[in-house]
């Protein structure tokens, strides 16, 4: 994933976050 530097840190986190669950979810099953 790149980097996002200044203001989208906090979006770019939590779209970090939804993808590393989806990931964990498919890694899952």
């Amino acid at each position: 994933m790149q980097n996002i530097p200044g203001a989208d840190t906090k979006r770019s986190s939590k779209v970090r976050t939804l993808f590393e669950n989806f990931n964990n979810f498919a890694i899952g099953k």
